[in-house]
């Protein structure tokens, strides 16, 4: 069974670029490690209480467009899932195999519009507590721009268990998924939205830490290295 939605993934340039854009953001790392036998680092970063994995290949021969790569969910039954999600659709990208951390295994299927969803089975737990005092109170939302929101909705709610809370809104665990309509161009994964007390404080904090924050119509955003917007509500 699919039980939690884990973790937004994002394709990086610049690892450390990535790590600082972040800690700007008080996010923690996580988890941070090469992959064995590869130049391949991997990190996870905790953003109010939600995670983003980095994945950086600096030797990779066929990259990767940088950015918003994946959304990850963690399944009890890795190949059952999998299965699941081939009979309703989805079209595969990577059949079950042991994950780059050396934590449990991994697949990777498609939507039909090309969206990456990751299947996770692991015992290890990466979210720590939150500390007191950061910026955001909670991440809000993964977006995932769908080329057919409808039938994306069914394959959420119908095979992998979220539960509708909405407005093109699905929580499965502590995290939602918000579907968008599609930009003509641009990742499948545009953004991910934060909760704040205080917007005004929170625009002057970054502002101070020199991300440069652009208001909105309903709040605030700045961009990460990589194209991700990360929005202030």
């Amino acid at each position: 069974m699919i039980h939690e939605l884990n973790h937004l993934g994002v394709v990086v340039r610049d690892i450390r670029a990535s790590l600082d854009f972040y800690a700007a953001l008080d996010a923690r790392v996580v988890f941070h490690e090469t992959v064995v036998g590869t130049p391949v680092q991997i990190a996870y970063v905790q953003l109010a209480g939600g995670l983003v994995e980095f994945i950086h290949d600096p030797e990779a021969l066929t990259p990767l467009p940088f950015g918003p790569d994946h959304l990850a969910f963690l399944s009890d039954d890795l190949d059952a899932d999998y299965a699941r999600l081939l009979a309703a659709g989805c079209l595969d990208a990577t059949p079950p195999k042991p994950a780059g951390t050396g934590f449990g295994r991994l697949a990777f299927v498609l939507m039909p519009d090309g969206a990456r969803i990751e299947l996770l089975q692991r015992d290890l737990d990466l979210r720590i507590p939150e500390a007191p005092g950061a910026l955001a109170e909670s991440l809000d939302y993964f977006a995932y721009a769908a080329s057919d929101p409808d039938a994306a909705a069914r394959l959420f709610a119908d095979t992998v268990g979220m539960q509708p809370a909405g407005e093109g809104r699905f929580s499965l665990g502590r995290d939602a998924l918000q579907l968008t309509t599609p930009a003509a161009t641009g990742p499948r994964f545009p953004r991910l939205a934060l909760r704040v007390a205080d917007l005004d404080a929170a625009v002057a904090t970054l502002s101070e830490r020199g991300l440069a924050p652009e208001r909105t119509h309903d709040g605030a955003r700045v961009t990460d290295p990589d194209g991700l917007a990360i929005v202030l509500r």
